[in-house]
């Protein structure tokens, strides 16, 4: 009873696909040659999968070195203007030494021109001895020079913190430029990481579906070996049922 069931279905199968789909031999093959194909494409996959990740760990570690070079810029950048703003302080101070040096000559000189404009009678007439008024003047005559020599050594360190000053600008000035191209850069390296973590995902979503799409024509191709089998299987027992038989 058995045996005429699966002779049944058998005959269904072949009545009902024999004028859809090629003979079971062909169908093997064409399962097996379809099956190449997939694993061809899928070791391509596979290397497409490897390139894009290679492609984004490089990226990320790329990013990475730049973010560091940016902090470095950036700590650079401060420490310049903390020395620009120190100078600055520096030079308002020397500047305003310079301011009252500057007075002070001013006044001495002032009050040296008076007396040498004043009339003898007028320096006899002042209180005091005329020695003493001839002492204040020598004194005043004697502390200009040493007034205008701090002058000039302010003058010096004015022009010294200046220069300093111009350098450190400039300097500056070359690591805004600096920093402004490694953020440009790291913006860059920030949307290619982007675009690569796409990649890598569409290259392993590719991966995936090619997988599947093996393990499903893997999967019909062992169902129709099976049934080869099987039809087989029954095809020599009934051979052997035949000679059975005749004897």
């Amino acid at each position: 009873m058995n045996n005429l069931l699966f002779v049944f279905f058998i005959v269904i199968f072949f009545t009902g696909h024999a004028f859809a789909d090629p003979p079971l031999p062909q169908q093997k093959m064409d399962l097996e040659a379809q099956l190449n194909n997939e694993t061809a494409d899928k070791k391509r996959l596979e290397q497409q999968a490897a390139k894009a990740q290679k492609n984004l760990d490089e990226t990320r570690a790329k990013m990475v070195r730049t973010g560091k070079r940016v902090q470095r810029r950036e700590k650079e950048l401060h420490g310049l203007e903390r020395t620009i703003a120190d100078l600055q302080k520096e030079k308002e101070a020397i500047e305003k030494r310079l301011n009252n040096e500057q007075a002070s000559i001013a006044s001495l000189a002032m009050a040296l021109q008076r007396l040498s404009r004043m009339p003898p009678q007028a320096m006899l007439a002042r209180p005091g001895t005329p020695l003493k008024t001839a002492q204040t003047s020598m004194l005043m005559k004697n502390i200009i020079p040493v007034i205008e020599a701090k002058t000039e050594t302010l003058k010096i360190d004015l022009e010294r913190l200046e220069a300093i000053e111009k350098d450190t600008h400039e300097k500056k000035d070359a690591e805004e430029k600096a920093l402004a191209s490694l953020q440009k850069e790291q913006a860059e390296l920030k949307r290619l990481v982007g675009q690569r973590e796409k990649q890598f995902r569409a290259a392993n979503r590719d991966l995936l579906a090619k997988e599947q799409e093996i393990q499903r024509i893997s999967l019909k191709a062992k169902n129709l070996e099976d049934l080869v089998a099987r039809l087989r299987a029954h095809e020599e027992e009934e051979r052997t049922r035949n000679a059975k038989r005749t004897k």
